[in-house]
């Protein structure tokens, strides 16, 4: 970035302006990073006053996330950490280094807390401010005349990591040039472990002998007894064996929990449920039970190829139905909809969460986990705003000896329309651990996007300039003679990074 940061950093109110968006960073204990204020320039609807400051969230955090395993040898079932309520994202963040885990031009902020004590905590360089480049924002050639355009995509990057026990999470703000704002969680550090039975000899005579693995042995969930097997119970897909020695790691999910406190463009905000359905299905379904009769003759002639489809929005009413789970076959997503605003069609405008990476809850809903975590068993909750309502497990997961948290909540059957409305993201990672997670885990990836969904009146990145050879910095190849030897490029190339 020959000319620098393009963001701009007022370090006395940690308020950040980058292209048309402007945000408020935030940071504390519990959650770590917090986007307040989130607006956006909207140029395309006053251009006489240079734009119009459009509000879109009033608040965004990823605010509790939980991790429970899955195999029944003790203490497995004990393991279900709370690593937000419990134990506080922001209190384990990392200081971040330059050129290590941000690149670029680079603006940190510091994380500065209380310890468990009221004293201090000022964790230096916690929160990383960067841009990156990001492929192509668009591109179209006209098959014609040959001539076409092609524009560059950069993102701005709001990031912290913080390490609690084996595990460490980067969580991700992405803004870009298009609107689209993107929330990932990124996945590394060290398995949690245990010893594989039967014993390590015999192990690693079957494995000299070329013989299969006896199964792997459950023992009973009593900590008087924690390694003693019960060979009836084989239980080999309840971990995975790392080392001939023994050494193996249990099966487990990530759980994350996004709490988007919505203000498109103003508080008075609807969520509809998009749902995409075969057209015969959907002229089938309770969906169309009060259209004419006519009209579904009509479609049915006009389908007679059998290949048309429709996507049809339900709108949430009360937070008790508004309780909701992914679904593939309907391509779901959910939208935030602001029916006193509209956009040039004349349409309400809205914005729309689309899933990424998921997966369902595994624990019944009678075990303890499912009760103190109710919300891990929808990936959809939305709720009416309450300044008492800030964390999906409730203020105290650890200590609370009564209902509490959204299961709870929404019990109370609230009206979500037209308000003030809070929405609830549940996000997660089954993982089944892989030998390559071994000794230290590559990254895995867990995200959602938020898109503007007839909120501008046209795409956004029209007026992004157009991308040259100078003000890309890029080069051509250079041919450098006869490749190295592999095993000599190898080092070489691991030497320089």
């Amino acid at each position: 970035q020959p000319e620098g940061a393009s963001f701009v950093l007022d370090r006395a109110s940690s308020q950040v302006w980058w292209e048309k968006f402007h945000f408020t960073v935030g940071f504390n204990a519990r959650e770590g990073l917090v986007l307040h204020n989130v607006r956006y320039l909207d140029d395309q609807c006053d251009r006489r006053n240079f734009g119009e400051w459009r509000r879109i969230l009033y608040r965004a955090s990823v605010c509790e996330m939980v991790v429970p395993y899955g195999d029944p040898k003790w203490p497995n079932p004990s393991k279900n950490a709370f690593d937000a309520g419990e134990d506080g994202l922001g209190r384990n963040a990392n200081s971040l280094e330059l050129g290590c885990d941000c690149s670029g031009v680079v603006a940190y902020l510091d994380g500065v807390l209380c310890d468990d004590t009221g004293d201090l905590l000022d964790i230096g360089a916690a929160v990383c401010i960067h841009e990156e480049d990001y492929g192509v924002t668009l591109k179209h050639t006209d098959w014609r005349s040959s001539s076409g355009v092609s524009r560059r995509s950069r993102r701005l990057v709001i990031s912290f990591f913080c390490t609690i026990a084996n595990y460490d999470y980067g969580f991700f703000k992405y803004l870009y040039l298009d609107g689209t704002i993107q929330i990932e969680v990124k996945l590394t550090g060290q398995l949690s472990t245990s010893l594989r039975l039967p014993s390590q000899e015999l192990a690693d005579e079957c494995i000299a002998s070329n013989r299969p693995l006896p199964p792997i042995e459950s023992a009973p969930t009593s900590p008087e007894r924690p390694f003693a097997a019960i060979s009836s119970t084989p239980v080999r897909g309840f971990g995975t064996l790392l080392t001939p020695g023994g050494l193996y790691a249990p099966v487990h999910q990530h759980f994350f929990c996004a709490r988007l406190d919505w203000a498109v463009d103003g508080s008075c905000n609807s969520v509809e449920e998009v749902d995409v359905y075969p057209l015969e299905e959907y002229l089938r379904s309770p969906l169309t039970a009060e259209m004419p009769s006519e009209t579904k003759q009509q479609l049915t002639r006009a389908n007679w190829h059998n290949a048309a489809f429709i996507y049809h929005g339900t709108r949430l009413e009360r937070e008790d139905e508004a309780c909701r789970d992914l679904d593939v076959q309907r391509a779901r997503t959910w939208k935030v909809v602001n029916d006193e605003r509209r956009n040039r069609t004349l349409t309400p405008v809205a914005w729309k969460l689309i899933p990424g990476l998921n997966s369902g809850a595994m624990q019944g809903r009678d075990s303890m986990i499912s009760k103190r975590a109710g919300f891990i068993h929808h990936h959809m909750w939305v709720t009416p705003f309450s300044p008492r309502e800030m964390y999906p497990a409730g203020d105290y997961p650890m200590q609370r000896e009564s209902e509490d948290g959204l299961a709870h909540w929404v019990k109370a059957g609230r009206s979500v329309a037209q308000t003030d409305v809070v929405m609830w993201y549940c996000f997660g990672v089954t993982h089944v651990p892989r030998v390559e997670d071994w000794p230290v885990m590559p990254v895995e990836y867990a995200s959602f996007e938020l898109k503007p969904f007839g909120f501008f009146d046209q795409a956004p990145v029209m007026d992004v300039p157009a991308s040259t050879v100078k003000n890309t910095d890029s080069e051509y190849y250079k041919e450098c003679g006869c490749p190295p030897d592999a095993e000599q490029q190898g080092k070489g190339e691991r030497a320089r990074l």
